[in-house]
This record gives C-alpha cells, structure tokens and sequence, in this order.
C-alpha cells in the first residue's frame, strides 16, 4: 500500500480501463515490523482516491470465500497478480486459471536471487508452469524481464513497468537541499537494520577512509541490529561521525534522504530496492551493491552514469568509490543530475502507463471463452 496507493489513484484515472484492488487486510491500524523492530502506522493516505475492498473473515477459509464472492462481483476481464508468495496472490492465481480469466504477473523477483534459492528446484519447475498461464507481465527492471523470460514468458508478452515511488515529494525535496555547515559530504542509509541490508559494511567501508575529514554519515532507520551497528561504528573509530537517527516515517523520507549528497544501499539481498529511486530522486548520488536488482543498462543505475555499484562484499572497493566521489564534486554532480532524470520515470504515471500498455495489447479479451491453454511462443 505503502508505494503503490497513488499508482492506483493514477490508474483509476485511466480512460482505458477501470481499476479495482482487493486487499487481504486494509492495515488501518498499522503492524509489527520485524526488519523494524517496533509497530508502525504509516503516517500517509494510504487508501482514499481509488476503489479498493478488504477481504472479510478472521480465518484462512472464510476469506477465501470472501475473496470468491468479490472476484465474482467484479467480474473482471483481467486480473493482475502481485507477485506469488502471499496468500492473496495465490488465490489470484487460482481463480484466474479456473476462471480463465486472463492474468499479468508482477513483481520485483529476479534470476540472480532466484539462482541462490535452497528450494530452487521445487521453485523453478512450479513458477514455469503458473507462468505457462499467465497471459504476460509487468516487468519492473533489467533483471526482472529476464526472470520471467527465463520462466518461459515470451519477451512479446512482458509490457515495461516500474516499482513506482513518490517522485513529487522526493522532487520537491530535492529543490530545499541545502549544505552543511561544516561543508562535509554527508553519506546516508536509510532502511530496516537487519544483517541483509549490510550497513555494518558500510561502516567498515567508511572505516577505511576514516582519515578523510571531509565526509559525516547518517543511518536512517532502525532494527535489532542497531545496538551491535553502533558498537562498530565506535570500534572503527568513527562513532562520532555517524549519526543513529532512528525509524522515520513515510513523510519524512524525502527531507531526509535530500539532506544526504551520496547515499549507500549495500544490501547483500535485495530486489527493487525503492529508496535507491527515492534517493536518487531527492538528489542523491546513489551508490549500490551488485546484490541488489537496481542496475543494469537501461535500468534505474548504470554504473558511472546515474549510479555507482560495487561488487557486494567488497568494502574496500565501496570505500574506494565513496572517497572519489567525496573527493570529486563534479563527479558527484554529475551522478546527481542524471540520477535524478532516471528516477523521474519511476512514479505512479509510468506504472499507469505501463498498465495501459498492457492492457491495449490483450485487447480486454476473456478467456473464458475457451478452454484454458498454456500459452506457446508466437511462430
């Protein structure tokens, strides 16, 4: 919900076709966030400007049922799947096939985390045949696209998306951006600190270049890590240099990450890690690990042109990176200016557009009107 209401709102608005989402719960109260370690509650509009509907029920299989009656009121022509993993995708997946109802996939996956699954053999042969019936998908990026051609999706059937951020808001940021007082190039982190995201490479990164006086760091977020993070910080000799800021919420996100010249997203696990997008949006330079799924040509980061990326587990070659850029401020710029026009195509228009395309290329056709068939490559 989070970065995908006002994708809906957009859509909504369409002329070419009416949207309407189901929700396995509507979050009104927020929840506990593991990554986070505390309860959140977003603190945006999360829910108004589009239609949407909760699935009624306290068990599995009453809202199964609820989720029955709904599909069968909207009746829909096609149905967009989010991704596979979650209960309310699989009952998308299912009814879709027995409805025959034609469906797109969507989601951030990718072939290079795919390769590393422990249940990869299970995985791969079951997502092929789901995929089989999938009348295409929306793809998010480079690494995307080529997981589901590698699943057996025909390229002419994958339609352009994005994983889409408020870039109005990081925009506007960007334009207060304003230079510390000590002139020092601030580098930043914002995320769940979790072992994942690898800030504790981060910080032994920046320990390499801890004679450099010309930079000071912000770790955005919080965690169960955050106790141990701090120790390092100190054990490296830079604990006075790195500031612990805590969760922030959804609102303020943008003045925060604009408030950073380079931000770092050093992940050794990641998909379409949105705030690399935010941050470049806000005026970041963003520097990314080879783990995440931001990079690639014609992706949101190509590496010396709207981005750096480092290879994952590597903090001598991020502290090299990260001394350049603080040393070469017209590198630095340059990387801003042209991460910021990238990330300029990441927002709800373009996945309004990118729905659209999608669904002008299937034509609103029903296949119910035949049996289901997997589909086979055009001739």
């Amino acid at each position: 919900m989070q970065h995908f209401a006002e994708s809906f709102r957009r859509a909504a608005r369409s002329q070419q076709c009416q949207v309407s989402v189901i929700y396995w719960n509507d979050n009104k109260g927020g929840q506990f966030d593991k990554g986070f370690d505390r309860h959140i509650s977003w603190d945006v509009d999360l829910l108004s400007g589009y239609p949407w509907q909760q699935l009624t029920g306290d068990c599995g299989l009453s809202k199964v049922a609820s989720f029955v009656r709904s599909m069968r009121a909207l009746d829909p022509d096609i149905a967009i799947c989010f991704g596979w993993a979650r209960s309310i995708a699989r009952l998308g997946i299912v009814w879709s096939v027995m409805s025959r109802t034609p469906f797109l996939m969507f989601g951030d996956s990718t072939w290079q985390h795919s390769e590393n699954s422990r249940l990869n053999w299970l995985r791969r042969p079951v997502l092929r045949t789901v995929f089989r019936f999938a009348a295409g998908a929306l793809s998010t990026g480079t690494f995307n696209r080529e997981f589901y051609i590698q699943m057996g999706i025909h390229p002419s059937r994958i339609f352009d998306s994005v994983y889409p951020i408020d870039v109005i808001s990081y925009a506007r940021a960007r334009g207060m951006r304003t230079v510390t007082k000590s002139g020092a190039t601030v580098i930043g982190f914002a995320g769940k600190l979790i072992q994942s995201k690898g800030v504790d490479e981060l910080l032994r990164g920046l320990g390499h270049i801890s004679q450099n006086p010309n930079w000071q760091a912000r770790i955005i977020g919080d965690g169960q890590e955050r106790k141990r993070l701090e120790a390092l910080a100190q054990a490296l000799g830079i604990g006075e240099r790195v500031e612990f800021t805590g969760f922030r919420n959804t609102s303020e996100m943008p003045s925060e990450l604009a408030a950073c010249d380079i931000v770092v997203v050093p992940s050794r696990y990641d998909l379409r890690v949105l705030v690399a997008a935010e941050a470049m949006a806000a005026g970041a330079a963003v520097v990314v690990s080879s783990k995440t799924a931001v990079w690639g040509r014609g992706d949101l980061i190509e590496d010396g042109v709207s981005g750096r990326v480092y290879r994952s587990g590597d903090e001598s070659e991020l502290a090299r990176i990260l001394e350049e850029l603080i040393n070469d401020p017209v590198t630095r710029s340059a990387l801003q200016s042209e991460g910021a026009k990238s990330a300029a195509e990441q927002g709800p228009e373009a996945f309004a557009r990118g729905l659209e395309r999608a669904v002008n290329a299937l034509g609103g056709r029903r296949r119910r009107r035949s049996a289901p068939q997997p589909h086979d490559p055009p001739e």
